[in-house]
């Protein structure tokens, strides 16, 4: 089999792939900030997407709440074959990639975050190991160490002014994806789009899953029309006012952040995230003060 960076050869996964693919011919690692793990297998028979190394919270939301979510019109990637120890998944391959031009846009995605924030918490069962949003505070040093002095006082002192609504965002309200990047989001047969990397899935604030599927350093333009356009289509009683929500959503993107200069200090995402630390190095300080006056 060709393969372009280290394919592991016998695998526990081995046999589920020639069951679902044929013997494949083909495996391509897939690179993202988030480090190796995640393949794109070709067979005779279709093409599969394998994760190893994921946590276990990945492969159980797979295995049980996704089909539950599935009758309820929330559609995640159909899971053909999983296993533990170590853990790992074999996923339905999707070919088509959400437009750029419908990032922090398209008015599906923002109908099915509300659809998914809107589930009954009883659909996970009371399951409780779900991914920790830790307080920004947390991550001081991270801000300090990767950021200029201006723009790491700016965000210090953004944590501490809004001490209570990062508590708000923070606290467990719904479940949330908490990993919703435009490129976290695929395109089905029916043109429908589908969330993908369900590896942070936790309870927290909507505004979390809104703020992050904004790109890059939103302008304060787009952060209130993906506010108004979710307020609109949700029922939660959650939801504040639009207001409230929209300065909700910009200290949640805040918080991603933060949160992304956290995982960076402590070297847990792989090259391809390089660039984006160099444009928030170069374009923080100026997207707080166009967002938050400071």
């Amino acid at each position: 089999m060709l393969s372009d960076d280290h394919w592991p050869q016998e695998a526990p996964w081995d046999r589920a792939i020639v069951h679902w693919s044929g013997v494949p011919y083909q495996s391509q690692r897939l690179r993202g900030a988030g480090g190796p793990g995640c393949w794109k297998v070709l067979g005779p028979k279709r093409q599969l997407i394998l994760k190893t190394q994921i946590p276990q919270r990945e492969r159980i939301f797979y295995e049980q709440f996704a089909p539950r979510l599935r009758a309820q019109g929330i559609l995640t990637p159909a899971l053909y074959a999983f296993g533990t120890n170590p853990e790992w998944i074999i996923l339905e391959w999707m070919r088509d990639s959400l437009s750029p031009v419908a990032w922090g846009r398209d008015s599906q995605v923002f109908f099915y975050l509300a659809k998914w924030h809107e589930v009954s918490p009883d659909i996970l069962d009371g399951f409780d190991g779900g991914f920790h949003f830790q307080y920004p505070g947390l991550s001081q040093k991270a801000v300090i160490s990767l950021l200029p002095k201006g723009a790491a006082d700016k965000v210090l002192g953004l944590i501490n002014r809004f001490h209570d609504e990062f508590t708000v965002i923070l606290r467990a309200k719904t479940w949330v994806h908490g990993d919703t990047n435009p490129t976290n989001w695929l395109v089905n047969a029916n043109k429908t789009p589908v969330l993908v990397d369900w590896s942070r899935y936790g309870q927290a604030h909507p505004a979390i899953d809104v703020a992050i599927f904004l790109p890059g350093l939103p302008t304060p333009r787009l952060i209130n029309l993906a506010a108004t356009r979710y307020v609109h289509m949700t029922s939660s009683p959650c939801i504040e006012t639009q207001e409230e929500f929209a300065k909700h959503v910009a200290l949640a993107k805040l918080w991603s952040v933060i949160d992304f200069l956290d995982m960076a200090w402590r070297h847990e995402l792989s090259d391809a995230a390089q660039n984006a630390i160099l444009i928030l190095q170069r374009s923080l300080s100026d997207w707080i003060e166009a967002v938050f006056g400071i």
